[in-house]
């Protein structure tokens, strides 16, 4: 080689080896995202950060992994919103994001797949919200006379369908599945991956397929939910929302059961740490409702609660007062149980605020309400007038007859709630509040962040 060609090699060389910095094969992403706080409402959100490394999903599947988990966890939420889950799959360099979003009707799901090429295969995200939306949970409450829950594997079949097509679309062949979602979400998560690995339709092994929910109802028949070793329903046994729709009607999840509970004393530690102005009813242990035996657990709480409300009507005097089979709770109530959630969960909160005020100021004569169901109807109208809620009169009456007979004029459930509301000292209901309350994503983020550090 000519002199002048090595004179002019060698510094480039030299600058080369010294001006580059190693390229890491396996980066880190990150994302923010600000939490909506439910039960402090006078904080401004939680700041939360959650990382990915493509080398996560090179595990097997079936194999519970805490990076994944809290990954999961972070997707979750962040689905809330169609721009929120476009956040997180842009940090996380995922591409070909394909949202649905619709407008909130009784029978929509909103849900986003997205793709990332990682290594030799393909990685498919499917997040399903369960966040933020109202008139679904008409269909929530939607059960069927029998199969799978009617509501919710209605909308697993729809994201069934989309993530069939999706796939068929960009012609993969060598990819895996990431699953997720929270609450109906979860639910709807749960179906979907059911129906994944038992109709055989897409080239996806067991360990190849991701999934994480989180607080997700009951809504495969108990001899339809598999316990796939690579499904993980991450949950809090006190959350009331996790045995919905309840095993008495023979509902189930597929997949394996975490559960997050330790003790109510550690998670109220771990809510205070989480927020210190976090405020949730303390757990007593108590008597349930018959005073035969102790509840002494929030599970206990939240099994009695169903075991009470679906128990066989000829055991008990007043047979109107339960809704002893799957049947009855379709064919009796669940319009009425319908159209009761639709009330709650679209109402202005100032109304609702309103409603319960008034309520409190009738005291004991709260109770006349639950013997009349022409008063009750009076009592409700004015509230859907004021908030121009869609209703029939004469349905309005026969939903009242309904709640009378759900509830019962001397029931003690009744009672334990008036006795709260009255005085705030009633043990049953104070721990079924709470068992509603730790349903809250703030909750189950702060439970989980605890649980994957002492693994």
């Amino acid at each position: 080689m000519k002199k002048s060609a090595l004179l002019f090699i060698l510094p480039a060389l030299i600058l080369s080896s010294c001006g580059n910095t190693p390229v890491d094969p396996d980066p880190e992403m990150s994302v923010n995202y600000t939490l909506e706080a439910l039960i402090n409402q006078e904080s401004e959100g939680y700041n939360l950060s959650f990382t990915m490394k493509d080398s996560y999903f090179n595990a097997n599947a079936t194999t519970f992994n805490k990076d994944i988990a809290l990954l999961s966890n972070g997707k979750s939420l962040m689905v809330a919103t169609e721009k929120t889950v476009k956040d997180f799959y842009s940090a996380m360099k995922f591409d070909k994001v394909s949202v649905n979003y619709p407008e909130h009707t009784e029978d929509t799901i909103q849900y986003a797949i997205a793709h990332k090429k990682i290594n030799d295969f393909d990685l498919i995200s499917v997040a399903v919200n369960g966040h933020n939306y109202g008139l679904e949970w008409k269909n929530n409450a939607l059960l069927g006379l029998e199969g799978d829950h009617e509501g919710f594997s209605a909308r697993a079949n729809d994201v069934y369908t989309a993530l069939k097509d999706y796939i068929s679309t960009n012609s993969y062949s060598n990819y895996k599945l990431w699953i997720t979602g929270y609450s109906r979400g979860g639910a709807i998560s749960n179906i979907l991956s059911h129906y994944i690995l038992s109709k055989e339709e897409f080239a996806v092994a067991k360990k190849d397929m991701f999934v994480y929910t989180f607080e997700a109802p009951k809504g495969l028949d108990e001899d339809n939910a598999p316990k796939y070793d690579n499904v993980f329903n991450i949950l809090y046994s006190g959350d009331t929302v996790t045995y919905m729709a309840p095993s008495e009607y023979g509902f189930a999840r597929c997949g394996v059961d975490i559960d997050l509970y330790q003790s109510s004393l550690h998670t109220d530690e771990v809510l205070y740490n989480f927020d210190e102005d976090i405020s949730i009813p303390e757990f007593k242990a108590c008597p349930d409702l018959e005073d035969k035996e102790t509840l002494e657990t929030e599970a206990d709480v939240c099994k009695y609660f169903f075991k009470y409300l679906s128990r066989d009507g000829e055991s008990v005097p007043d047979q109107e007062l339960y809704i002893p089979t799957r049947a009855d709770f379709v064919n009796e109530v669940q319009p009425t149980v319908q159209f009761a959630l639709a009330m709650v969960f679209t109402l202005p909160s100032e109304v609702k605020t309103q409603m319960i005020e008034d309520l409190k100021a009738r005291g004991i004569g709260a109770l006349a309400l639950m013997s009349d169901p022409v008063a009750l109807a009076d009592f409700i109208e004015h509230y859907l007038i004021t908030a121009e809620f869609p209703y029939e009169r004469e349905q309005l009456v026969n939903d009242c007859k309904v709640l009378i007979r759900i509830v019962g004029t001397d029931s003690t459930l009744v009672s334990a709630f008036l006795a709260y509301a009255l005085s705030g000292e009633n043990d049953f209901a104070n721990n079924l509040i709470r068992s509603f309350m730790v349903h809250y994503p703030e909750v189950g983020h702060a439970l989980l962040k605890d649980y994957l550090a002492n693994l």
